[in-house]
């Protein structure tokens, strides 16, 4: 946790969602409509993430100190 602002006032702002999460070799399912009863479909996309960090502004970011994808 660092001190950050946040919309215009002091805050705490966290680490990122992706910060040392998994990443998604071969796709992510994602909901598709549902069916006739009621129950949500789901299909899968193909991964459009790779697994390293391309944020391309991490070393100046706080957010991202310490995150295991931004080492080379």
């Amino acid at each position: 946790m660092v001190n950050g602002i946040i919309n215009g006032k002091p805050g705490i702002i966290g680490p990122y969602s992706c910060h040392n999460q998994p990443r998604q070799r071969d796709g992510l399912d994602v909901p598709d409509g549902w069916t006739d009863d009621g129950r949500r479909k789901m299909r899968r996309i193909p991964s459009v993430n790779t697994l390293e960090c391309h944020f391309d502004k991490m070393a100046e970011d706080v957010r991202c100190a310490g995150c295991k994808w931004g080492e080379p």
